[in-house]
């Protein structure tokens, strides 16, 4: 099934060459498992080409795969005072799901 969004929409969201996310197979994997998670958190398989799917569907489907793909181990780095600093996993950012503010949309 094809994404939600493009890889020129993902690649202007990332502030990215598009042939760059054109041509990467994670770019590709993280929008086609973002519109899955989308399409099915909302139950509408129906959005199944950026034409069809609404914008603001759209939106939530290029902030969960910005996010998952500018970083995908999920860390943060933080600095302890004092100490180097840890690397720790971004709880907040969730990598691929979706927050319960994306859900409620």
């Amino acid at each position: 099934m094809a994404g939600m969004i493009t890889t020129a929409e993902l690649a202007t969201w990332c502030q990215l060459e598009e042939a760059a996310v054109a041509a990467d197979d994670y770019a590709l994997m993280v929008i086609e498992y973002a519109s899955e998670l989308c399409r099915s958190a909302a139950g509408r398989p129906d959005w199944d080409t950026p034409a069809t799917t609404p914008v603001p569907a759209k939106l939530i489907c290029l902030v969960v795969a910005r996010r998952t793909y500018l970083n995908p181990d999920q860390e943060i780095a933080q600095a302890v005072a004092g100490g180097p600093s840890v690397r720790m996993l971004d709880a907040a950012g969730m990598g691929m799901a979706l927050t319960d503010d994306e859900r409620a949309e």
